[in-house]
């Protein structure tokens, strides 16, 4: 399951701004979201067949490879939504929602993280 995440800030102007930081915040608590997200994930998330490694987070612009992925279209128009693909089929929604939704709310300071650069053309950074 991939969960779109979106708030009235992150679609507002320049609301890229929130969705990085966001992002960010997501990955200061990748393991604890890991916990949370289901079963199996350690099958699933091995950085093969358009996944992300479970031990590391990464995120980018429409790249499959990475735990979150931002669209061109969000980025282009630097406003919109992410995608958080981490989560497995056999999670609860409510509680991944839940989970998320608390990380990007809080008042933490997460170290900048850089995006994963596309392969084969696309978006520029």
């Amino acid at each position: 399951m991939h969960v779109n995440v979106s708030t009235k800030k992150m679609r507002e102007e320049n609301g890229i701004v929130e969705i990085k930081k966001a992002i960010n915040k997501l990955g200061a608590k990748h393991i604890e979201h890991i916990s949370v997200y289901g079963s199996g994930n350690e099958l699933r998330l091995t950085g093969k067949n358009q996944t992300s490694p479970l031990d590391s987070f990464s995120w980018g612009i429409a790249n499959r490879t990475t735990s979150v992925r931002i669209s061109q279209d969000t980025w282009a128009t630097g406003k919109g939504y992410f995608e958080d693909r981490r989560p497995a089929a056999n999670c609860c929604p409510y509680i991944v929602t839940g989970k998320i939704m608390t990380t990007i709310m809080e008042n933490i300071d997460a170290p900048e993280i850089d995006p994963v650069r596309p392969t084969g053309g696309g978006v520029s950074l």
